[in-house]
Parts: structure tokens; sequence; C-alpha cells
């Protein structure tokens, strides 16, 4: 139904596996949100690298560490964290499986 469609769509290991299916890992770039908070320059140069242009940039020039519309801080109410840390243990794990670098600060 509707609730077992809504999960698929957070199970991100599938999603690059069916792209990876059609198309050689070589020509598919798996970015993380958690790096443009972190390291958005060293995302911005992997970009440009994966796309072979130039990432010779004056990153002064760029307003790449500030933050705009900002939403206030909201705690996650524990019984909803605990229900999501139900449901998507089996995704943790296969994506810390294959990107163990980036994910592994998601592990619950």
């Amino acid at each position: 139904g509707d609730y077992e469609q809504g999960l698929k769509y957070g199970e991100y290991s599938r999603i690059i596996d069916k792209w990876l299916s059609e198309f050689p890992s070589e020509q598919l770039l798996v970015g993380f949100f958690d790096d443009i908070i972190r390291q958005p320059e060293s995302l911005l140069t992997n970009i440009f690298d994966f796309l072979n242009v130039t990432s010779n940039i004056p990153w002064e020039d760029y307003p790449i560490y500030s933050v705009f519309n900002k939403n206030p801080k909201v705690e996650l109410p524990s019984k909803i964290r605990m229900r999501l840390e139900h449901l998507y243990r089996d995704e943790i794990d296969r994506l810390n499986g294959l990107y163990k670098d980036k994910v592994e600060d998601w592990n619950i």
C-alpha cells in the first residue's frame, strides 16, 4: 500500500542498486546531504572532478559555508525516533557496508 511505498523512498541502497543495474559505477556519483553541511568545498570539488570540469574555484567568492533559511532546531520525540530506528535499521546497516566513512555516525 501507500505506507510500504513511502518506506521504499527511504531505501537508498535499493535506489543506488537500481541505477547501477543500468549504468556502470564510474558513471554514478553518490553524494551525501551531510557533506553539504560538514564539507561543502570538498563535496563540490568531488562533483566537479566527477564531471571532469575545473575545480580550481576561488571558494572565498562564494557563500558555501553560509546558512540560509535555517529552521529552528526541534528535538525528535523519542517515540518517533524508536519507530524510525526500527523501520530503517536494515537500510542503515546496508548503507554502512557500502559507505562506512559517510554513514558510520548514522548508526543507532
